[in-house]
């Protein structure tokens, strides 16, 4: 018998639904939700404190898969608990996963109705041409389940997020081939990345092993070992045919990405293009274990984003969560800040910082202009950019506290997570050549800085053989004692917000664009390494706990 007394589920509400409204949405239409549980209650150490710990010593002993799962994954109880709720609701469990947390289900439209005390509409979404379902007001779950359920996706399955990538002109004023990009970025040359792995999420389109081979032949580099692709909620990897679609974003982060790091593994991770398709890839890479290694990826690389205010509260606690767990495990995450400068293309005559990218546990990452003789912030227009700013609805993190005269949020004049941390060539006048449904295309977009970031991480990681995992606490410690392991951008500016000559700080391009060398350098001093490698897994200080963000996290 099915529990009937029900309580509201915190942060389940969603922005307003765009575009048409078609009507009550068909009864026996089968959609897939995600419900998303607690850690294991029996554990009484939070995994805020545990990061601090973690990225406080210089030890730096990442809690290893088994432990986290053993004491931060979902306990068996719980998972049990939701797997009866569906059943008694005739939905079918497609995935249970202790480890990310959630269960999975499938059923009818009027069951989940029933289940979650929604009427479902169907929507017609005029920007994508695209039919999607959602709901008005909050979803309702069983009294038990009241504490042990943190958040439902999928009951709202509109198209989400957008690839943070530009298309450049054919011949562009220069172009960022991957030696002349990991010589201006000072990549270590030679290194061995045959066991490194950056994941790369994509919620969209696909790759052919035919141009990932005539690509890197063309560049005379190694190209890289491209994995057998995972993905969520139905994606796969599954080329459109139209290169300046998501492909295009796909083959850019990994003509970057292997690019500047000949022989990397790479994992393509293909989500489903919703808020609960964004978490739930996020959250299986995240969770990935290569086979060959036994190890977790070095990084993540985020390429795709939207603006914060399009977030459900209960989706951004999901995504926070996943990188918080990620930011434990020793993984780091890089996440573009946007292509739409600091009011992230939304016209509502605010400014708004891009999400994931936005996040404490992620390191957003900005866009310049890679010049012959100079690197200024890009914005090629009123409305292309890279995006960065204040967030308004989180607080300044522990680890941007080092800077002096953060600046506010224009709008309101209060401090928040300045966004982003870090910055690379974006600029699609300088673009990135790549190869991509059997053409050459040039582009752009801060989706080329997170993967060349994530790549940078994964080189760190195999000159030390320790996993640096979240960067972010080390990366502003020495930008505050100038240490040079980020090369500060001093001038232009994202629309609101502007990079000046003497800040070691800007709401554009963050700390800095990367000097690799020297990122080696300052984190093995940090561990205290003397030789070029450390006895065994270990490392330094990272994400301090900013406060309470108010939305449960």
């Amino acid at each position: 018998m099915a529990d009937k007394t029900t309580v509201v589920l915190d942060g389940s509400e969603h922005p307003q639904p765009r575009g048409q409204r078609l009507g009550r949405t068909s009864p026996d239409q089968r959609i897939q939700v995600t419900v998303y549980v607690r850690p294991n209650p029996r554990t009484k150490e939070n995994l805020d404190d545990v990061n601090e710990s973690i990225y406080e010593k210089k030890e730096r002993d990442h809690l290893d898969h088994d432990s986290y799962v053993d004491q931060f994954g979902a306990s068996a109880e719980d998972l049990e608990s939701v797997h009866a709720f569906a059943d008694s609701y005739g939905l079918e469990v497609l995935e249970a996963s202790a480890a990310k947390r959630l269960v999975t289900v499938e059923g009818r439209a009027r069951d989940l109705e029933a289940a979650f005390g929604v009427q479902l509409d169907d929507y017609r979404d005029s920007r994508q041409v695209a039919i999607y379902q959602s709901h008005k007001g909050a979803a309702r779950i069983p009294s038990h389940l009241d504490g042990v359920v943190t958040a439902v996706l999928g009951l709202d399955n509109r198209p989400f997020a957008t690839p943070h990538i530009r298309k450049g002109v054919a011949k562009p004023r220069a172009a960022n081939s991957p030696a002349s990009i990991a010589k201006r970025y000072k990549f270590p040359q030679g290194l061995d990345y045959s066991k490194s792995l950056v994941a790369l999420i994509e919620l969209g389109g696909g790759y052919n092993a035919a141009d990932i081979a005539t690509y890197f032949q063309n560049q005379g580099t190694t190209p890289p070992n491209m994995l057998t692709p995972i993905g969520t909620n139905g994606a796969t990897n599954a080329p459109t045919g139209d290169p300046i679609g998501p492909d295009g974003e796909v083959a850019l982060d990994i003509d970057v990405a292997g690019g500047v790091a000949p022989g990397i593994a790479l994992l393509g991770a293909f989500g489903a293009n919703t808020e609960q398709g964004f978490a739930n890839i996020v959250l299986a890479a995240t969770h990935y274990i290569w086979s060959e290694t036994g190890k977790l990826p070095d990084a993540l690389s985020i390429s795709w984003g939207a603006p914060d205010c399009d977030w459900s509260t209960g989706g951004i606690r999901v995504m926070h969560q996943a990188l918080q767990a990620a930011s434990a495990l020793g993984v780091a995450v890089t996440a573009a800040s946007g292509d739409n400068g600091s009011t992230d293309g939304v016209n509502d005559g605010k400014q708004h910082v891009d999400l994931p990218a936005s996040l404490e546990y992620a390191t957003g990452a900005g866009g310049t202009s890679a010049m012959p003789n100079s690197e200024p912030v890009w914005m090629s227009g009123p409305i292309e950019g890279t995006g960065g700013g204040v967030a308004t609805i989180f607080p300044v993190p522990g680890f941007q506290k080092v800077i002096p005269d953060l600046p506010v949020n224009v709008d309101t004049q209060k401090p928040g997570r300045c966004v982003p941390d870090v910055a690379a060539s974006a600029d699609p006048a300088y673009g990135y050549p790549v190869q991509v449904d059997g053409q050459t295309q040039v582009y752009g977009g801060t989706s080329a800085a997170a993967p060349l970031w994530a790549a940078a991480i994964a080189a760190i990681n195999a000159v030390t053989g320790a996993r640096m995992g979240n960067p972010n606490s080390m990366l502003y410690q020495w930008a505050a004692s100038k240490s040079r392991a980020t090369n500060p951008v001093t001038q232009g500016n994202n629309g609101a917000y502007s990079a000046k000559p003497g800040n070691l700080y800007n709401a554009c391009c963050g700390v800095g664009t990367p000097n690799v060398e020297q990122l080696i350098l300052s984190f093995r001093k940090v561990l205290g390494l003397k030789g070029k490698r450390p006895k065994g897994p270990s490392g330094p200080t990272g994400p301090a706990r900013g406060g309470d963000t108010g939305l449960g996290f």
